[in-house]
């Protein structure tokens, strides 16, 4: 198992961008009940020359969920409620563990906390990457055409039509009753969230549904209730308040909800502290014990729970009915397409297993071109041109070159531009290095490529500069040069 400055080596910028440098994968032994290593009939030898350029390659997994194929409908609902919500949640847990570890390391690390931020990050960029395409006008534009195509070769064959003619409308129908449910989504979607929210609320939300329960349901709700674990009270402080927050946000300050929510006090920070200071389930072990005892109803934390479980409750059900209903659909706009393209169009990914094949070669990148295989070289030129103040950071006017001699490719992110009181509407701009070059050709390239989204646009503008021994510094694209340090 590597340790983290292996695994983590490019931090974020590198997780999801390749050509990468980390190590980070792990590989086991697995041990028998004599203790000693499990003998297989059948097993992978280790290469002893390595991949070469050329060679086939196969990656068996479970990929995570794409929405390549999603109707135009779905991904209107997703840019207006779904994502944007996700966005916010991941983004205010992490700054709220981010901010506690700052403070308190020691604590955050006997809670593994870094692997919890880990966590957490990676399903934020995940999230703020689908919105950023959710908001990019050309892949809008172009999904909506494959859609307009798709529409077109189902009215023209009359068997496809009679099956499937009604069938983006059916789906669009089911995407307004989600959209209905925007505000209790809001609110509800990621409360009592054992990923990182308030362990008083996720004990007041199982004892809460201990009454009226049967026996044996009663069993696990208790169970799960005694199973959630104490966070520091300045953590569960900042998780109670936001999700205390969320409801405010969804439903306004007027509304019944909110009132519950904040339960006659001014605002969400209060409301969390008041529930904290007195109720018996801020802590596991009171709570293990008033729960042997019984609970007692008056219990602040059960009368919050008790105000919302009403709309929580409805929320899950109405959710849970047209989310079936849109898998249905979804499942017949999948055999629609592959009525229409056959095998040309692959599936989305849903998490199930699939075998990828594929053959070791370099590709187009940015103006130039990504050779197979990373190199050390690579390697110290990624860490030296990164947050550090060293010379190889990108600049506007220009970009530094690699000497002729070496081999080696990066892409970094040199710089974030982030709003300002001057460009309130720039979401974000990230100008992106990278460097090639070849021992055998004797070139060297640079390119960069600048990228900025803002809430109507988004634009790209990139420049390579590259240099042999018989030529001077040649620049393409948009105006820039190339300093020789």
């Amino acid at each position: 198992m590597p340790e983290t400055q292996t695994a983590y080596f490019g931090g974020d910028p590198d997780n999801f961008t390749y050509p990468r440098y980390a190590l980070d994968f792990s590989v086991l032994r697995v041990y028998g009940p004599d203790g000693k290593p499990f003998e297989t009939p059948n097993w992978f030898t280790w290469g002893k020359d390595g991949v070469q350029s050329g060679d086939a390659v196969f990656v068996i997994g479970n990929p995570g969920s794409t929405s390549r194929l999603k109707a135009m409908s779905q991904l209107d609902y997703e840019r207006a409620v779904s994502v944007p919500a996700q966005v916010s949640f991941l983004g205010s847990r992490l700054a709220a563990l981010h901010a506690f570890y700052a403070s308190h390391r020691a604590t955050g690390d006997s809670l593994d906390m870094r692997n919890w931020m880990f966590g957490l990050s990676n399903s934020l960029k995940s999230s703020q990457g689908r919105l950023g395409a959710l908001l990019d006008t050309v892949i809008v534009e172009r999904r909506r055409r494959a859609e307009l195509s798709l529409r077109d070769s189902l009215a023209v064959r009359r068997d496809l039509k009679d099956r499937y003619g009604r069938l983006l409308e059916r789906l669009a129908d089911v995407e307004k009753q989600k959209t209905a449910l925007a505000a209790p989504y809001r609110a509800f979607a990621f409360f009592g969230s054992s990923f990182a929210g308030s362990a008083l609320v996720q004990r007041a939300l199982n004892v809460a549904q201990i009454a009226g329960a049967s026996h044996d349901s009663a069993q696990v709700f208790s169970r799960r209730a005694a199973q959630v674990r104490n966070l520091p009270r300045e953590l569960e402080l900042t998780f109670l308040t936001l999700e205390l927050s969320d409801i405010v946000a969804a439903y306004g300050p007027n509304h019944a909800l909110t009132r519950a929510a904040l339960a006659g006090q001014p605002t969400p920070l209060a409301a969390a502290q008041t529930l904290l200071d007195h109720s018996v389930l801020a802590d596991s072990a009171k709570a293990a014990q008033t729960l042997s005892a019984g609970m007692p109803t008056d219990d602040p934390a059960l009368r919050l729970v008790a105000a919302l479980l009403p709309a929580w409750r409805a929320f899950q059900s109405d959710f849970n009915r047209v989310a079936t209903a849109e898998r249905e659909l979804a499942s017949e706009l999948g055999r629609a397409r592959f009525a229409v393209y056959g095998k040309s169009v692959p599936p989305d990914g849903t998490f199930s297993p699939r075998i990828a094949d594929g053959v070791v070669q370099g590709y187009p990148y940015n103006g130039t071109e990504a050779p197979p295989f990373t190199t050390f070289f690579g390697m110290y030129d990624r860490f030296r041109a990164g947050d550090r103040g060293a010379t190889g950071t990108c600049r506007t006017a220009g970009a530094r070159r690699l000497p002729d001699s070496t081999s080696a490719h990066r892409s970094i992110s040199c710089r974030r531009r982030t709003p300002t009181a001057a460009t309130p509407d720039l979401r974000s701009s990230h100008e992106t290095c990278g460097s090639w070059g070849s021992t055998s050709t004797a070139t060297s390239m640079r390119w960069c490529a600048t990228t900025s989204i803002s809430p109507s646009a988004a634009a790209t503008s990139w420049w390579t500069c590259g240099r042999s021994r018989r030529h001077s510094i040649r620049c393409t694209g948009r105006t820039a040069w190339c300093p020789s340090s």
